[in-house]
């Protein structure tokens, strides 16, 4: 690469400075008492790739009074991270913005951080799952899926997975434990319905609401694959206590299920043998293979002892099966 002129480097020099006295106006007009000034503080400040200007974005985000002006400042975040010279620029400045005692600093840093969709922002937002404030780990647990819509590798998604589960488990809050649920359906992985099938013994219905429609999204996105190995814990969610979780399980069988009502019945009133059989599932099971296997379970045509062996003689003529 050769090197730059005397006038190139002079010119350059010069833009750094006209950018440096710029934000420091807009930061000076960001203190106006007139909200519309700090509106168009806030969008002019958008166009500006520097890290003074992420955080001034961010703090006008976080602490501005007036609502308007806290909107324009996300949207400014939302809009513009994604565009060449900010992801790189924001995504330090975000992470640094986790450590500050506002817990609404801490926040719209974590949004921030997921509006950059780089996967290396993924390490500092499972990081904010464990803050002290619930807002903050909500906010981190919606943050993963807004990440996870961008990833193109499949070992980004599931890094995704291990905190959000987490998550799921052992967050003491209900809001938190629900917005865990909501991303893992978001996913559509087979290996998340172990972890979603596990929260339908949460104690708190709600909890256990979120999780079975969760379970509903990942068979409506990935049917083929997924449909028959999520038939199973909806059926047990069907034996739940009336109420709201009991009924969202049954909404869901119907949307998934409409055109495999033989098994719906048997399952719901028997659903325990199939636990016989879903251990023997690969994660991408043929989906004959596992509505036969299943049909078997319930019927009492086979038993735990012959389980396994049934599995794989259906997946060695899964060709001839309807």
């Amino acid at each position: 690469m050769p090197r730059p002129t005397p006038l190139e480097k002079e010119i350059r020099e010069g833009a750094k400075k006209y950018a440096r006295e710029e934000v420091a106006r807009l930061a000076k007009q960001l203190e106006s008492e007139d909200f519309s000034k700090r509106m168009d503080a806030v969008k002019y400040l958008a166009y500006m790739p520097k890290a003074e200007a992420a955080s001034l974005i961010l703090k006008t985000a976080a602490t501005d009074p007036d609502r308007l002006v806290r909107g324009q400042a996300e949207e400014s975040m939302e809009n513009r991270f994604l565009e060449h010279g900010w992801p790189r620029v924001a995504m330090p400045v975000m992470a640094k913005a986790l450590e500050d005692p506002d817990s609404n600093i801490r926040r719209v840093a974590v949004k921030g951080l997921s509006w950059t969709y780089l996967p290396q922002a993924i390490r500092h937002i499972t990081k904010a799952l464990s803050d002290k404030d619930e807002k903050v780990r909500f906010t981190a647990a919606h943050a993963l899926g807004e990440v996870a819509k961008m990833m193109k590798k499949e070992r980004d998604s599931h890094r995704i997975i291990a905190p959000l589960k987490r998550a799921l488990r052992e967050d003491p809050a209900v809001a938190v434990r629900n917005a865990a649920a909501f991303e893992l359906g978001r996913l559509a992985h087979a290996k998340i319905i172990p972890i979603l099938a596990r929260a339908l013994n949460d104690p708190v219905e709600q909890v256990r609401y979120h999780a079975i429609d969760a379970l509903a999204t990942v068979g409506r996105l990935n049917d083929r694959k997924n449909r028959y190995l999520v038939l199973p814990h909806l059926a047990r969610a069907l034996q739940q206590k009336p109420g709201a979780a009991r009924r969202q399980a049954e909404q869901s069988v119907k949307q998934i299920l409409t055109q495999n009502g033989d098994i719906l019945p048997k399952l719901a009133a028997n659903p325990k043998p199939v636990k016989w059989v879903t251990p023997y599932f690969n994660e991408n099971e043929n989906p004959r293979v596992v509505r036969q296997a299943l049909l078997a379970a319930v019927e009492g045509r086979i038993k735990p002892s012959n389980a396994r062996l049934y599995v794989k003689q259906l997946r060695a003529m899964r060709g001839s099966l309807k």
